[in-house]
C-alpha cells in the first residue's frame, strides 16, 4: 500500500505537461490495437454489441435477427422479448433464461421445444403448454405445480393464483434467491 501511495504522489496530475504526457502515452499504447465494429445491418437499435440484422432493439449483446426486443443476450430470431438470455426462435418472452421455440413465456428457465404460455417454470419442454409453477415436465398441458388440470379448471385457478401473488408482492418477480 505504501508503494502505491508513493507512486501516485509522484505523478503530477495538475499540470498541462503531465496531462499531455499521459495522453500521449495512452495514444501510443492504443495505436496498434484494432477496434472492430461488429454490428451489421441493424435498424433503430441502441446500446448494442455484436448484433446483426436486428430492428428496434435496445441493450442487446451477441444477438441476431431480433425485433422489438430489449435486454437480450445470446439471442437469435427473437420478437417482442424483454430480459432474455440464451434464446432461439422465441416470441413474447419476458425474463426467460434459456428458451428455444418458446412463445408467450415469463419468469422461466429452460423452456425448450415448442413451449407456449408458461409462467414461473423450470425445464419444461417438448410441447408443454399452459403451465404455471412447474418443473421438469415434458409434453404436458394445463398444469399448476406439476399437477394436471382440465382446461376449464386451469383457466379458473390461474387468475386466483395471480391475484394472491399480486397481493403478496410476488407477482412479476423472478424466482426468489431461496430457490
Amino acid at each position: 500500500k505504501e508503494e502505491w501511495t508513493q507512486t501516485i504522489r509522484a505523478i503530477d496530475f495538475g499540470s498541462f505537461a503531465a496531462e499531455t504526457r499521459i495522453d500521449n502515452a495512452a495514444k501510443e499504447f492504443f495505436q496498434d490495437r484494432r477496434v472492430y465494429n461488429t454490428n451489421f445491418n441493424n435498424e433503430g437499435c441502441s446500446l448494442i454489441y455484436h448484433v446483426d440484422h436486428c430492428k428496434n432493439c435496445e441493450n442487446a449483446m451477441y444477438s441476431q435477427n431480433c425485433e422489438d426486443s430489449k435486454d437480450v443476450v445470446f439471442t437469435s430470431n427473437a420478437k417482442d422479448c424483454y430480459s432474455m438470455v440464451w434464446g432461439r426462435n422465441v416470441e413474447r418472452c419476458y425474463q426467460v433464461v434459456g428458451g428455444s421455440e418458446a412463445y408467450d413465456c415469463a419468469f422461466c428457465d429452460g423452456v425448450i421445444g415448442n413451449a407456449r404460455k408458461q409462467m414461473y417454470c423450470f425445464c419444461c419442454y417438448n410441447g408443454s403448454n399452459n403451465l404455471f409453477g412447474c418443473f421438469f415436465l415434458k409434453t404436458k398441458d394445463h398444469c399448476i405445480l406439476n399437477k394436471q388440470y382440465s382446461p376449464a379448471e386451469y383457466s379458473a385457478m390461474l387468475p386466483r393464483i395471480k391475484r394472491h401473488m399480486q397481493s403478496t408482492g410476488e407477482w412479476g418477480e423472478w424466482f426468489p434467491p431461496s430457490f
